[in-house]
């Protein structure tokens, strides 16, 4: 085929996303082997093509005949042929009489019906990437784990997963199951949510693009099998190999910037510095046992966007109270109820006062890596041909 292995499988999956049905069931390698076999849609494809081909061969050969008569023997071929060997193409269609480029370029994309794009996490940083991308009319889908631990839960449409529904800065999401739910929240202009780890979805999907906004610091399973185009958001990425670009998450000059080869700044384990405070701005548990709010009077006393002082209980983990760690705004607490570890992250205080207003929407630096995201998006879909909007 004179095509690298990789460009196949990207052309294999550009089919697919546009199909909207898989056409191969590939298997990895084992005792057996791996490899790939059609599917009995893409089967049935083949079969309808094979079909066309020959009887369009059939018709132009007998128009060839009549428009040009004594030009063409009577064996004139059902399939023709350039002077090369490939089957001849005929270029763009020039417009006609009160068509315009643009109204014939209309009438080529008719009907065209926009891929999934699939985002792995919906943590507030990726939430970020979520908004962004549905605000521009992509069309967004979204996994999450069985128990997400968002701290900045007001900001983060994993809240989903427990609630059902999820609403950050007025974009709705919805948890769904089946591909049939995920279409029907697409239509309301909701964004469908799969509880889904190991991104099974994709089977149904077929997305066009699969963006890992986990953030585990380290690969969970993203390869570039797994769609025409797929983006790393922050460490744990390698551009090139194991993904087709990267997006640095780390504080500083380089937030949101694209990588196509290489990785992002490997994890300090350090929280960037905000307000002359960097650690003690996160406050990890002290102790194993569910998470209990401070209440008075039976009501929750201290949540999300609440001014705190330095030594003030905020929590209790178990029976083991939670401390502020400094003067500030609480401005992410772990949802009431969940089981936490000692040492897992459970709250975060921001040292600035005015940002209590700001605690229900999207930080800075997720409308940063936002950007990065749908930069790389948008550069990997030309550099491949392939359309999304």
């Amino acid at each position: 085929m004179n095509m690298s292995y990789s460009k196949a499988w990207t052309v294999l999956h550009g089919c697919e996303a546009q199909l909207g049905f898989a056409l191969l069931n590939s298997r990895i390698g084992g005792r057996c082997g791996g490899g790939a076999e059609l599917t009995e849609e893409g089967k049935r494809l083949l079969e309808n093509y094979r079909a066309f081909e020959k009887e369009a061969g059939r018709e132009l050969g007998d128009l060839a005949k009549k428009y040009f008569p004594g030009y063409f023997s009577e064996d004139f071929p059902e399939e023709p042929r350039g002077e090369s060997g490939g089957r001849n193409c005929r270029g763009p269609r020039e417009p006609g009489n009160g068509e315009s480029q643009e109204s014939l370029q209309g009438t080529a994309s008719g009907g065209f019906k926009r891929p999934w794009i699939l985002v792995r996490g919906a943590g507030d940083l990726a939430t970020g990437i979520i908004l962004r991308l549905w605000s521009c009319g992509f069309r967004v889908a979204v996994t999450e784990c069985r128990k997400p631990s968002a701290i900045r839960r007001r900001a983060a449409l994993c809240e989903a997963v427990w609630e059902g529904t999820s609403c950050v800065e007025g974009a709705r999401c919805r948890r769904v199951e089946t591909l049939r739910q995920a279409e029907l929240a697409e239509e309301e202009g909701v964004i469908p949510l799969f509880v889904d780890e190991e991104a099974a979805c994709i089977r149904l999907l077929h997305p066009a693009a699969v963006i890992d906004a986990i953030l585990a610091k380290r690969n969970l399973g993203t390869a570039r099998e797994m769609a025409p185009i797929t983006v790393g958001v922050g460490p744990g990425f390698t551009a090139g190999e194991d993904v087709d670009a990267v997006v640095e998450t780390m504080r500083g000059h380089f937030l949101g910037r694209v990588i196509w080869q290489g990785a992002a700044i490997p994890n300090t384990g350090i929280p960037g510095e905000i307000g002359g405070f960097s650690s003690e701005r996160v406050i990890h548990s002290p102790a194993s046992g569910p998470m209990r709010f401070v209440k008075e009077n039976g009501k929750t006393a201290v949540d999300i966007g609440a001014a705190v002082k330095k030594g003030q209980i905020i929590a209790w983990a178990g029976d083991t109270p939670v401390y502020a760690s400094l003067d500030g705004v609480l401005r992410g607490l772990i949802r009431e109820g969940y089981e936490v570890k000692k040492g897992l992250k459970i709250a975060d205080i921001d040292p600035r006062p005015e940002q209590a207003a700001f605690c229900d929407t999207v930080s800075d630096k997720a409308r940063a890596v936002a950007g990065g995201t749908v930069e790389a998006l948008l550069e990997a879909s030309a550099r491949k041909g392939i359309r999304l909007l």
